[in-house]
């Protein structure tokens, strides 16, 4: 069953997964070794929800407030308990960052490194700059691409509870095209774990383990590349299988858009890959950036329909693309 975003939600989530904290760390008492255990526990990122915050005139506030396209993400969970360490669990609000974790393990064990950033414990701690980075892209989409289209840099000197801390340092946002890759006519685009799509993908794709298809995500998805500037017609060939299920899904519609114009739809009505050419006329593609959008309107996810487990919401699994002039 799939969940809402929720602050509900959010605590549910955690309880399960200090279900699975709690079993572990009963049973290092099991086996006798809790006690002498140097133990660290650490969330990748805060949890979407709002912390209290001093704003920059000293007024109460939230990072919902003051860090509004951050939100609660900039402040994750670091548990440590210390080998023979007893007593309540004691809370400090001391900047660190996940560089101070090898010095703090190391500064626990009192042995000798040159690993950078402080321990967490060091009594000599002065408030360093910390960087912390956010972007609007998605980071499965980054992923896919191997860049980010846009982030911001935060410098953060202080308590990361004070908005006189943070100061915007840098700004990056590529122009629509700026990062687009050059294609050469011809080439096939093949999919899957290591497909050659993937520096043209323009969102909407699934993040696959596979080895041969990435299936599309969402009613939308895209591919954009700069080109050679075709001098005619150009023939687009592409090899999917669409997502099916007899008598409740019996067909999957995929409207071509090309360069901000619709050209077709093509119907598929047949759970095997099967190659589908189609002629791009001369007066849509004359130009140095081509821009294809698969516009999926019957996207459905597997659980919904009853044959996986999968919630993400698919359509079409492509396995090939190629583009060509018309000769």
């Amino acid at each position: 069953m799939k969940l809402e975003a929720t602050l509900a939600t959010f605590a549910d989530q955690s309880r399960c997964t200090m279900v699975a904290v709690r079993a572990f760390l009963r049973r290092l008492k099991e086996l006798g070794v809790y006690d002498e255990a140097l133990i660290m526990v650490h969330g990748d990122h805060g949890g979407g929800v709002p912390f209290a915050m001093t704003a920059a005139d000293g007024s109460a506030s939230d990072s919902f407030g003051e860090l509004p396209e951050l939100w609660g993400n900039p402040l994750p969970l670091l548990l440590v308990k210390p080998p023979a360490a007893s007593g309540p669990l004691a809370r400090a609000d001391t900047p660190v960052s996940l560089v101070d974790l090898p010095a703090t393990v190391a500064d626990l064990l009192d042995v000798a490194s040159g690993f950078p950033g402080h321990s967490v414990y060091a009594a000599d701690r002065a408030p360093e700059r910390r960087m912390y980075y956010s972007s609007t892209q998605h980071r499965n989409e980054a992923a896919e691409k191997g860049r980010f289209a846009n982030y911001t840099a935060f410098a953060i000197t202080g308590s990361i509870f004070d908005a006189a801390a943070w100061s915007e340092v840098d700004h990056f946002q590529a122009e629509a095209g700026e990062l687009l890759e050059n294609y050469t006519w011809g080439t096939p685009l093949t999919f899957g774990r290591s497909g050659s799509f993937k520096p043209f993908g323009d969102g909407g794709w699934t993040v696959t383990r596979g080895d041969e298809v990435n299936w599309t995500q969402g009613h939308d998805s895209g591919l954009r590349m700069r080109v050679a500037r075709p001098g005619g017609d150009l023939r687009m060939s592409l090899t999917i299988r669409p997502l099916l299920k007899e008598g409740e899904l019996d067909r999957q519609r995929v409207g071509i858009v090309v360069n901000g114009q619709e050209v077709t739809t093509l119907e598929l009505t047949e759970a095997r890959f099967m190659t589908h050419d189609m002629v791009l006329p001369a007066q849509l593609v004359d130009q140095d950036t081509l821009s294809v959008r698969f516009l999926l309107p019957d996207a459905a996810s597997p659980l919904e329909l009853g044959t996986g487990e999968d919630d993400r919401v698919l359509a079409v699994a492509f396995l090939e693309v190629r583009f060509e002039p018309v000769d």
